[in-house]
């Protein structure tokens, strides 16, 4: 069953009208951690290297990357983080 031309309308108009309302993510609030970034390397590409895997927490997780691991956008989550966006915004800049 098709929908007439005046629903289909109104449904195209709601999707354009929920699409240009800004939408809180819980990936762009940033959960506290207890990271260093003394054991986190920025790459020439603009990832990360895990240069010592020595545990942290993030929220309420305890964490423990591997030495050598690669991050990269998008590439781990945790709670509910990316956390190239978390090193981004503790370790970036001057330390």
């Amino acid at each position: 069953m098709r929908p007439s031309d005046g629903r289909l309308a109104a449904l195209l108009f709601l999707a354009a009208f929920a699409g240009a309302m800004p939408v809180a993510r819980a990936q762009d609030q940033l959960p506290a951690t207890t990271l260093s970034c003394e054991n986190f390397k920025k790459n020439p590409d603009g990832s990360w290297s895990v240069a010592n895997d020595k545990p942290f927490t993030i929220g309420a997780t305890m964490v423990t990357v591997g030495t050598g691991t690669i991050v990269r956008p998008g590439s781990v989550t945790l709670e509910d983080a990316d956390f190239y966006n978390l090193l981004e915004a503790r370790c970036s800049g001057p330390r």
